[in-house]
């Protein structure tokens, strides 16, 4: 019989392909004593912000830290090919990790150096400028240059 998080694993697999099926995604699964785990990772495309709502429904709750506390949602139901109500296998962590590859790395970083004056600016500082700029960008189809012209915050405040 398989875990709940292998379950999970399974039907994440499965929406991503139907989803989006040139895109490769890498989804395992893991099990331990505080409970278990789904990780997603992939390359570009999407910020980890709009996998993360679709797939929320997943995971059996979220942990608040202030309270350093782990809240449970309620459970959700679904209805099987057979038409029997039953329990949405969850897990209790969902883990994303979106890679910027080094090309979206290095074109962002030739943006902020030709955009701003970047004279005074340690390298460490424009590494943090780039990573600003790219972690809620769109990279499905490349560098978002409109989102850079647009970009919300100022990418050297601190």
């Amino acid at each position: 019989m398989k875990t709940e998080a292998a379950l999970v694993s399974k039907r994440i697999k499965k929406e991503l392909k139907e989803l989006f099926p040139k895109i490769k995604f890498s989804v395992t699964s893991s099990n331990y004593s505080g409970g278990n785990s789904v990780r997603i990772e992939y390359n570009d495309f999407l910020p980890t912000s709009v996998l993360e709502d679709h797939f929320e429904k997943y995971e059996d709750g979220k942990f608040d830290s202030s309270q350093d506390l782990y809240e449970y949602k309620k459970n959700a139901h679904e209805v099987n090919p057979n038409g029997i109500l039953e329990a949405l296998p969850r897990t209790k962590y969902l883990f994303f990790e979106r890679r910027v590859s080094p090309e979206m790395r290095e074109e962002a970083k030739k943006y902020i150096l030709n955009t701003f004056d970047c004279v005074e600016k340690h390298e460490t500082q424009i590494h943090t400028a780039v990573h600003r700029l790219t972690v809620n960008m769109d990279l499905s189809f490349g560098f978002d240059k409109k989102y850079a012209e647009n970009f919300p915050h100022g990418l050297f405040d601190y």
